[in-house]
């Protein structure tokens, strides 16, 4: 199989340089040669000659007030990229230094699909004994998402390890099982807000600095955001509607 430019852009090159390079390889000659075979403009090459030229990997050659390139042997590609990894390897550090930097001042993002991470997100509220959790959203999207048959045994999970659920829900989106009932025996505080001002896209909870974003049926996409300073605003904005909704 023929070589091509295109086989060249692992190492780097882009197409037009590859060609330059390959031009080169086949015969010396001077720029406007070169230009003519690898159906190139003259102004393109000269640029990626003296590119090329300063990758050691053509040399330039003078007879009278002509310049002509010759290549110089591809083994000069194994030393070039060589050096390359050398040089990386010694900017290492300070890269991941520069990284680990960006990463503490960054909140940390996770996101997960399908109901499978649905469920997996519902199983993280849980895993603490005696903890608890805010949300804005509705049992009925609940439970057409994971199924009432999960979601039953989650709250009888949930109620075992003492994990109260605070609940914000719009009374058109609710399911008529007695364990979705808000009440001390359920470990439940539920009220209600008009399905005018809150219709239903999506579910937000706020669990441990963590603001958790379920977008269910049909799309079941889930966006978790760890940061302290964003769980406080909604954690106010929560409140503020708890003290306005109706019980």
């Amino acid at each position: 199989m023929a070589l091509t430019a295109g086989d060249l852009e692992t190492l780097g090159f882009n197409e037009k340089k590859a060609r330059v390079y390959l031009t080169c390889l086949e015969r010396s000659g001077s720029a406007a040669d070169i230009a003519q075979r690898a159906k190139l403009k003259r102004s393109t090459v000269y640029g990626y000659l003296e590119e090329l030229i300063s990758d050691q990997l053509i040399s330039r050659s003078v007879s009278g007030k002509r310049s002509f390139f010759t290549a110089e042997s591809p083994e000069q590609l194994i030393y070039l990229q060589e050096m390359q990894r050398m040089s990386l390897k010694s900017l290492m550090p300070e890269l991941r230094s520069i990284f680990q930097q960006a990463q503490t001042s960054r909140p940390p993002i996770r996101y997960l699909e399908g109901i499978d991470g649905i469920r997996k997100i519902h199983e993280e509220l849980i895993s603490k004994s005696g903890s608890e959790y805010f949300y804005f959203g509705g049992m009925k999207s609940f439970a057409a998402a994971l199924g009432q048959e999960y979601l039953s045994d989650f709250t009888r999970r949930r109620i075992r390890r003492r994990v109260w659920s605070n609940a914000l829900r719009i009374r058109n989106d609710e399911t008529n099982e007695r364990d979705s009932f808000g009440n001390e025996e359920n470990l439940r505080r539920v009220r209600y807000l008009p399905a005018s001002i809150f219709p239903h896209t999506s579910s937000i909870t706020l669990h441990e600095q963590k603001a958790i974003i379920i977008s269910d049926q049909p799309h079941n996409h889930v966006f978790i955001i760890e940061d302290a300073g964003l769980c406080a605003t909604l954690k106010i904005i929560w409140d503020f509607c708890w003290s306005a909704a109706k019980e």
